[in-house]
């Protein structure tokens, strides 16, 4: 028996998520810049400033730690990683055997790479290596991931460009997309040092409105140029099967597909463990929560499977497209709040009767998505959903730790069944 994913891959499709990116990403500057702007017109103390402040503009603040910005920007890098492993299985049908399909596993390096960098977007892992003066090349003292990281930076930098030289040579569109976001990228460590040396300077008003705008350019730059890494990514699928509306389809024996699977949860609840045990061993720098990252990561691929399954099931007229979507928002939903650490909010004393409100509102959703899905009296889709909606509903219920332990289960148990149950069954009827 076999896996099959296909997915739409049209034109109109491709526009969409291109703008969407665009206003998101604007959305966010925009956010950052006012944040700044109001934060430094502050004539009370943080903690007095106003709600509208504090608790919403806040989340779209693209340097601040623990937010839908900071959320939102990782899971862009999450992308790359994610198109880039399509390519992989794209270079791998088309390619020809010898060089090229050699360098076809470069993808999955890159791949790696900007998965680790999603990672990094929460935990802030970064930020506590620039405070180990061991590992500062120029000198034994603090001076910041810039000089900690130089090396790794110019390693990462010098592959990608060596690869996109050699293999995307013949699509020139698409190297463009890969220089400009491998620029972006290289942009941020030296903004990063420009506001550094702006915060050690003597402050004025010119001063912070340069500091201000010099912050707009540099999160700006992130985030764009991950979108560069996406339009990579997703011209060079364009360029190689040379049509405007298609449907790519990869197909896998399941069993190895299950035990592929298998071993990638595996890994993934691995590097959930070691994340968590070696965050402790580095100095205190900014303020990211590096275990959140893994149930939001989760939830984000759910999210991207569910969206896929529903094109499916829409184009095969099949009635349970509609628990498909439902099964995408709330997969989204719960990234962000996983991913932006929204679920203490929930916990709040001074929300009083609210907070047992809004989880019992949370915890419906997830119930009622369920039981939209088990429809089909499929037994396998019954337990998978049934231990997915138990999981979160009870970790909703204890909060804390143990909501981000429950659901990242949770979402392992959904995405094996995704994969494994659904996808075998969810062919598009091209005819």
């Amino acid at each position: 028996m076999e896996i099959q994913l296909k997915i739409p891959f049209s034109n109109r499709l491709i526009k969409k998520i291109i703008i969407s990116i665009i206003i998101l990403n604007l959305i966010m500057m925009i956010g950052t810049y006012t944040f700044s702007v109001s934060f430094r017109s502050l004539t009370v103390p943080w903690e007095h400033s106003s709600r509208f402040l504090r608790y919403f503009l806040v989340q779209f603040n693209l340097a601040t730690e623990n937010v839908i910005a900071s959320w939102y920007s990782s899971m862009l890098l999450l992308s790359v990683s994610i198109i880039s492993i399509i390519c992989f299985w794209v270079d791998r049908q088309e390619q020809k055997p010898g060089r090229s399909q050699i360098l076809s596993f470069g993808w999955l390096i890159i791949a790696l790479i900007f998965a680790g960098l999603s990672l990094d977007e929460v935990g802030s892992f970064h930020e506590r290596l620039g405070h180990l003066a061991s590992l500062n090349i120029f000198g034994n003292y603090i001076g910041g991931w810039i000089y900690v990281l130089v090396i790794p930076i110019v390693v990462v930098a010098i592959f990608l460009l060596i690869f996109g030289l050699i293999h995307l040579r013949k699509f020139p569109k698409v190297l463009i997309f890969l220089i400009l976001g491998l620029g972006f990228f290289l942009l941020n460590p030296i903004l990063e040092q420009i506001e550094m040396n702006l915060l050690h300077a003597e402050s004025g008003i010119l001063d912070w409105r340069t500091h201000d705008f010099n912050i707009l350019i540099e999160e700006g730059m992130e985030i764009f140029g991950s979108f560069m890494f996406i339009l990579t990514g997703i011209f060079y699928v364009l360029s190689i099967k040379k049509s405007k509306n298609l449907i790519l389809e990869f197909r896998f024996e399941k069993e190895i597909a299950k035990k592929i699977t298998i071993g990638l949860l595996i890994l993934l609840t691995l590097s959930l463990g070691l994340a968590d045990t070696f965050i402790n061993y580095f100095p205190i720098g900014d303020t990211g929560i590096a275990h959140n990252w893994f149930p939001s990561a989760a939830a984000f691929i759910v999210f991207i499977l569910s969206l896929i399954l529903f094109q499916n099931s829409r184009l095969n007229n099949k009635r349970n497209s509609f628990g498909f979507l439902l099964l995408g928002i709330c997969s989204l939903f719960l990234s962000a709040y996983f991913g932006a650490y929204l679920y203490p909010y929930l916990d709040w004393d001074r929300l009083g009767v609210f907070r047992f409100i809004s989880k019992g509102v949370l915890i419906v959703f997830v119930v009622a998505n369920s039981n939209i899905l088990m429809k089909e009296k499929v037994q396998t889709s019954k337990f998978y959903l049934s231990l997915w909606m138990i999981l979160l509903s009870v970790g909703i219920i204890l909060g804390q730790i143990y909501v981000v332990i429950a659901g990242y289960t949770g979402f392992i148990f959904l995405l094996y069944y995704l994969i494994i149950h659904r996808l075998s069954s969810s062919g598009i009827r091209t005819e």
